[in-house]
């Protein structure tokens, strides 16, 4: 039997970093579609967006919005899912600042005994 400790983390304002993602992606989408095809991982969110700007069929900013759209939905489904689950303690933060990472080993060491 193993001890688990689950820490979710989950900042505001999340969405507003898409924008800056979206932009170089639809030129590495463009790379890859070149080296591979189109294979089924540009299916995958923002990628898929992506696609569409280089074949014509949306533009920049529809695509950032669908991109945005999209990720909002697929976090709230996350965070649906989550929420039913007891053992997971939270923290409102990103897991690369100091902070959030300080508490959460604090949390993870208490609860399997570190």
């Amino acid at each position: 039997m193993y001890d688990v400790a689950i820490v979710g983390s989950g900042p505001a304002g999340y969405t507003a970093a898409i924008r800056g993602g979206q932009l170089g992606l639809v030129e590495e989408t463009r790379g890859l579609l070149e080296r591979y095809g189109p294979v089924k991982a540009l299916d995958a969110l923002g990628y898929k967006q992506a696609m569409a700007v280089a074949r014509g069929e949306m533009s920049e900013a529809e695509a950032i919005q669908a991109t945005q759209q999209g990720h909002r939905n697929y976090a709230k489904r996350q965070l649906t899912w989550f929420r039913r689950e007891p053992e997971v303690r939270w923290i409102a933060g990103f897991g690369d600042d100091a902070e959030t990472a300080r508490v959460a080993m604090e949390w993870v060491g208490e609860s399997l005994s570190i």
